[in-house]
């Protein structure tokens, strides 16, 4: 969200904040007289468009233009407002967008669950369009009577971003304290003490965040700044650069809902990538179908994509078929070569034909992730030979080109390589596992069994330790903790 305050005074700013601290403080929304809802802003005279329909794509300027037409049609119609409006946002009009919102407010019934959603929505709209002062304000007022979790720790933010700290944090803890199950509640706590100096709380926020999700690079981040600032430097040492991820996700369950909302060929393909890299193949084929139909489309594309989701299914000779169509329509990317590899890879048969196939993936170097997925294909195909530490490099290799991790991918190499008694390998990825993410318990648990199955017991106590102060109360661990006393019994 943008930080630009504009076309608010000052004393409105105050009043916000006093009317948000006043709230807070005396529990709004709780069990206090609800406050008197807030006369809704009047509809716009005119139905709000996009900037530049012509650059939209096609479909989505379709939809947006049956939207609209709906709007004209029932000026008085809530939900027709509400639509455009969120179709709008999901598009990225948010200047549009806020108008169409304050249509829908105007003429949603009162004590609708989708006036308050076109309320916070109006409010995200005009952060997103660089109207700051008025978004904070909008979502100040919204505050002062709604228990929804994420109005508040979005509050935080905002009064954050505008230097209200205290009040921000009181907002923080609101929001926990409406969900304690929400992570980005916690990670607002952290992000706004961590501005404020506040370095206790910031330690504690993240520490909880991070039992929520140990892949959280942006906690990571706080919690080493914090142990920095309280004079632990050894400690925070250990948690810098954890994650991989560089950027905080501050996506709420109605945002969350926009982005079902999304058209067009782009659209469809961040959702077939999205869907092919998570394993839903059937998500991956509807969105590849959407892809087909679109008339921008370019046809090498989709016949690459049409072979990438037949190899993932296993449909070698589909995925051939599709390989091979893409090449003739003037696809030569590094993803053709690495389909084809992968194609060869599922067909080959002996060593001498996986040689040929690692020696070809050898020889051409790509960019990016494509660079990092040809190096897990290698290692993953050394793996499969018996060439265990050559593996194990390779894969070390595409976790470090790849810009947020491939530490499933680790985690479950790692697995294997325990089973097939090759331990220090095993050690080498599981503990990359663990560097990437040294608060998620299943890379405590991979150290501790690897461990404990190559007879270093002290090892095993020590990782075991770890994984007791993370998971305690897990009956695996309880049981991985039996096994490791038996054993320091009978050495």
């Amino acid at each position: 969200m943008s930080g630009t305050r504009c076309g608010l005074s000052v004393h409105a700013l105050a009043l916000a904040s006093a009317l948000t601290q006043a709230c807070l403080m005396l529990g709004c929304g709780d069990d206090s007289p609800p406050t008197p809802p807030t006369p809704p802003p009047a509809p716009p005279t005119t139905v709000p468009t996009p900037v530049d329909p012509a650059a939209l794509d096609p479909a989505v300027r379709a939809h947006l233009e049956q939207l609209a037409g709906a709007v004209k049609a029932n000026a008085s119609g809530g939900d027709s407002w509400l639509a455009y409006a969120d179709s709008l946002l999901a598009h990225s009009e948010p200047a549009a967008a806020a108008q169409a919102y304050q249509g829908a407010m105007a003429t949603l019934p009162d004590g609708d669950l989708s006036l308050e959603r076109a309320a916070y929505l109006r409010g995200l709209a005009l952060d997103e369009s660089t109207q700051s002062a008025a978004a904070l304000e909008a979502i100040a007022t919204l505050a002062t009577r709604s228990k929804q979790a994420h109005v508040h720790w979005r509050l935080a933010l905002l009064l954050a971003a505008d230097g209200q700290l205290e009040s921000a944090l009181t907002a923080a803890g609101r929001a926990v304290s409406l969900d304690p199950r929400d992570m980005r509640a916690r990670a607002a706590v952290a992000q706004v003490a961590s501005e404020a100096g506040d370095w206790e709380t910031a330690e504690g926020a993240a520490r909880v965040g991070l039992r929520m999700n140990p892949r959280n690079g942006h906690l990571y981040g706080i919690l080493a700044a914090a142990l920095r600032a309280q004079g632990k430097p050894e400690e925070a040492a250990r948690y810098s650069g954890a994650g991989r991820f560089t950027r905080a996700d501050w996506l709420d369950p109605w945002l969350q809902d926009l982005r079902a909302l999304r058209l067009g060929e782009a659209a469809a393909q961040d959702r077939f990538y999205g869907s092919l890299g998570a394993g839903q193949l059937d998500a991956a084929r509807a969105a590849l179908a959407t892809v087909e139909a679109s008339p921008s489309a370019a046809p090498s594309r989709t016949a690459l994509m049409r072979a990438q989701v037949a190899v993932a299914a296993g449909d070698v000779v589909l995925a051939a078929a599709a390989a091979d169509s893409a090449a003739e329509l003037g696809a030569t990317s590094c993803e053709l070569a690495l389909v084809r590899a992968s194609i060869d890879a599922k067909k080959a048969i002996g060593p001498a034909a996986l040689d040929g196939i690692v020696r070809m993936l050898e020889a051409s170097p790509c960019e990016g992730d494509n660079e990092s997925a040809r190096l897990e294909l290698i290692g993953n195909l050394k793996l499969v030979q018996r060439e265990f530490p050559e593996g194990v490099d390779a894969l070390l290799a595409a976790d470090r080109a790849r810009e947020v991790g491939i530490t499933p991918t680790l985690k479950r190499a790692a697995s294997t390589l325990e089973k097939e008694m090759e331990y220090a390998q095993a050690a080498r990825l599981a503990h990359r596992f663990y560097e990437a993410e040294p608060l998620n318990p299943e890379a405590c648990f991979l150290l501790t069994v690897i461990s404990l199955r190559s007879g270093d017991i002290e090892g095993a106590r020590r990782w075991g330790a770890e994984l007791a102060a993370l998971a305690p109360n897990n009956p695996t661990t309880k049981q991985l903790l039996a096994e490791i006393g038996a054993a320091s019994a009978a050495k």
